[in-house]
């Protein structure tokens, strides 16, 4: 990497297991806000932040620019999320206004969800969660006392603690690849055109180091966090330790608490604060704790670099793991389908096509498609302005990061398309 990947203290964490947790959290809030987009004015640091790689000096960040200018700087600490909340913590807003509005909605919002009557006994006073915290401490019995303190904290599931959408839980959308993509295209590929604008050079040798193309990191980045820009409402541990001892899949989230506490212990993270997803997935790139052991080594998954670098492993891991599911470097993820409204009207979604018959219809497909590729027609946007996406084998791939979510990869190719073409433009506006 241009910036090099060395010096960092102990103090983050993330990881390679994907993110399908159904079993956890009633309520989530996506990372695709609207307001996630900062435009308020660069503080960033000349040197190191945190012991890690250092940002781009002021006077870089200041040039003219079509794009707002990101407080990146502001992404780089985990999000403080207590244990014992009940309601997501809900992402921040630039507008004072409407962040005070949010904040009385969810004050509120937590204070029905605590008068709500608990379900299952405290998790402290289960003999299987003593057992197993005596596990991880071994013979530390600080540790354990520890451990214990803050499994009272822990609060059980209410009744009731899910929120209605804001649309009265209608969905008019069309497909579900339609439900997958609208809210991120709604919340724009701002922040991510800025991001790739600035850490581009790193992001692109970290791709190249691992034999991805440097789109897979943007469209995962975007997807997952909007680079950053919402790493989580939920406390992390309390979401694993929910999943560990209640629910369908303990092992799985035994599994997670054991490299929680591990990660934390190495990082010098504080398990009462640690903000994380629904699932008590971390930073940038939402690896799981048994991923950040597996594949992030010293890396900060809250920074803006060391992020690329996370889901550049990850890709080539699922490579090494599975080659028949392996990257095909040079070829996108998939292909937004330009045409008439009439030609892409007649394009069946789901369908299997090739690059051939694609080209035959009209459509213009990149020459690093060979024309014998088949994917899928994924139809979406309205009967007006249809629009269509070309989902390639590179998809199968980067669907592996969350294979719960059946739409994963291709909204992550979707997406990933158009970040590329906004940073061609904004670079061909500059001189």
């Amino acid at each position: 990497m241009s910036t090099t990947l060395r010096g960092l203290q102990p103090g983050q964490s993330s990881v390679l297991v994907p993110a399908e947790h159904a079993d956890v959290a009633p309520t989530v809030v996506h990372a695709a806000d609207a307001d996630l987009r900062e435009a308020a004015p660069a503080r960033l640091s000349q040197g190191p932040t945190t012991g890690a790689l250092p940002l781009p000096a002021p006077d870089r960040v200041a040039q003219p620019q079509a794009l707002p200018i990101f407080d990146w700087a502001a992404a780089m600490t985990p999000p403080r999320v207590d244990v014992g909340q009940l309601v997501p913590f809900p992402p921040r807003s630039n507008d004072p206004v409407e962040q005070e509005r949010r904040l009385q909605v969810w004050r509120q919002a937590e204070a029905q969800a605590q008068r709500q009557p608990a379900v299952g006994r405290p998790y402290h006073q289960r003999p299987e969660v003593q057992r197993f915290l005596r596990e991880i401490a071994g013979n530390d019995q600080g540790e354990y006392e520890r451990l214990m303190a803050l499994m009272e904290r822990v609060a059980l599931p209410r009744a009731t603690t899910a929120i209605a959408p804001p649309n009265g839980g209608q969905d008019d959308a069309r497909t579900p690849f339609e439900r997958s993509v609208r809210p991120y295209l709604e919340s724009g590929i701002q922040r991510a055109t800025a991001y790739a604008l600035e850490f581009g050079a790193d992001a692109e040798e970290a791709a190249r180091r691992h034999g991805i193309d440097v789109a897979a990191i943007y469209g995962t980045l975007r997807g997952e966090t909007n680079m950053g820009g919402f790493t989580g409402g939920h406390n992390a541990f309390q979401q694993i330790v929910r999943g560990a001892f209640d629910g369908g899949r303990q092992d799985f989230f035994r599994g997670e608490l054991r490299a929680l506490v591990r990660v934390a212990r190495e990082r010098n993270l504080d398990l009462a604060t640690l903000g994380g997803s629904s699932a008590g997935a971390l930073g940038w790139c939402q690896f799981m704790p048994s991923n950040l052991v597996l594949l992030a080594g010293d890396l900060d998954p809250w920074h803006p670099v060391e992020s690329a670098e996370l889901a550049a492993r990850f890709y080539a891991n699922v490579g090494r793991d599975r080659p028949a599911e392996r990257y095909v470097s040079g070829q996108p993820i998939g292909v937004e389908l330009r045409g008439t409204p009439a030609a892409i009207r007649r394009l069946q979604h789901g369908t299997e096509m090739t690059v051939a018959e694609l080209r035959a219809a009209g459509f213009t497909i990149p020459t690093s498609f060979p024309a014998s590729t088949r994917g899928r027609v994924l139809r979406f946007g309205s009967d007006t302005n249809p629009e269509a996406f070309f989902s390639g084998p590179n998809a199968v791939t980067i669907r592996r990061y969350n294979w719960g979510e059946r739409h994963y990869g291709d909204r992550a190719g979707l997406l990933a398309g158009r970040i590329m073409e906004a940073v061609a433009r904004e670079r061909a506006k500059r001189p």
